[in-house]
């Protein structure tokens, strides 16, 4: 769950760069997110897999309008929120998202086959 609150933070962090989805910076933005957090069941090197395989989906599932816009939302909707439920609610918005989703599961499978 960590994991994916940094992401948040990374995705709205970068809704100031004029990034393309292309753009290492940006790429590099959610992966030190993703990375920065330590999952107990991921060891060091799973979770460079992990992090590495869903930035990679993301970079060619996903275009850098839906990013922008899903970051959009969770701004817009977390005013007067509580962190416990602006953490809440980005997930859900993360979940939501079929091309995230999916990247994250097929990378899940990947990392412990």
């Amino acid at each position: 769950m960590k994991y994916l609150n940094l992401f948040i933070a990374s995705l709205l962090f970068s809704l100031t760069a004029q990034a393309s989805i292309e753009d290492r910076e940006f790429l590099n933005e959610i992966f030190n997110g993703c990375i920065g957090n330590e999952v107990e069941m991921l060891d060091a090197g799973e979770s460079f897999e992990y992090c590495g395989c869903v930035v990679n989906t993301m970079s060619k599932e996903m275009s850098m309008s839906e990013l922008l816009e899903m970051g959009l939302e969770i701004v817009k909707d977390s005013e007067d929120m509580t962190d416990e439920k602006l953490e809440r609610m980005a997930i859900k918005k993360v979940i939501q998202n079929k091309a995230i989703t999916d990247g994250m599961i097929s990378c899940l499978v990947k990392v412990y086959d």
